[in-house]
């Protein structure tokens, strides 16, 4: 199982089989969030993942959406994760007219009940997953440190850290028992080069990276496939 962190302006991620995207994804640090993720999107239509599972979270918009309808579109069978059904059903709408597999799943990542209703639908509908896409964030406050509410701040923790952290802890286990899978953590630049006024969201995402970093030690020393 392959853990491996690639960087750029609109991610960083783990390595799920994608690897024809990594020229893009290095060339993208100086590019903007929406051009990057086409070009991933663009690339990765070219493989196969038919007969795989795969879980998106925060996939009721934007580069969510897309992750979304290019697993589909490549074979998956993908579990759609936000907050908000209408959101969802579009996004599964949307996907489905590519003639493959996705369902809605209404959950809070960064809640346990949230985790283990995304992992219930999940395995009941296709299965231990071979991908988790942890894509959830918000921007959380904005402005000084000294003017952020301190529950908006530890929200968008929850959110962008907490998430992911959740997710990894309950699909780990799942994946290392078949010693397959692949989990790709949508980061920001942020989390490498600070961005003013925005302290909860690069400390969200400053600590993902390292998470995830330091965690795949163990994965690169023990477990492939």
């Amino acid at each position: 199982m392959n853990y491996r962190s690639i960087g750029s302006c609109s991610g960083n991620y783990s390595e799920i089989g994608f690897r024809k995207v990594e020229k893009h994804l290095k060339r993208g640090r100086t590019g903007g969030r929406w051009e990057t993720g086409k070009q991933v999107i663009s690339e990765s239509t070219r493989l196969s993942l038919a007969g795989t599972s795969a879980i998106v979270t925060g996939a009721s918009r934007g580069l969510g959406r897309e992750y979304a309808r290019v697993l589909v579109a490549a074979g998956a069978a993908v579990v759609c994760v936000a907050r908000t059904l209408s959101d969802l059903e579009e996004t599964v709408d949307a996907v489905a007219r590519t003639g493959g597999a996705a369902l809605a799943c209404v959950a809070d990542v960064s809640s346990a009940d949230g985790v283990r209703e995304v992992m219930a639908r999940t395995e009941q509908a296709y299965g231990v997953p071979d991908l988790l896409v942890n894509n959830a964030g918000i921007l959380g406050p904005l402005g000084p440190l000294h003017e952020n509410d301190v529950e908006q701040w530890w929200r968008c923790l929850a959110t962008n850290l907490g998430g992911p952290m959740r997710m990894m802890n309950a699909v780990l286990p799942r994946m290392l028992e078949r010693n397959h899978g692949r989990i790709i953590n949508v980061a920001s630049g942020s989390g490498t080069s600070a961005t003013p006024y925005l302290s909860g969201y690069v400390t969200s995402k400053a600590a993902l990276i390292n998470c995830w970093q330091g965690d795949s030690w163990h994965w690169r020393a023990g477990v492939r496939d």
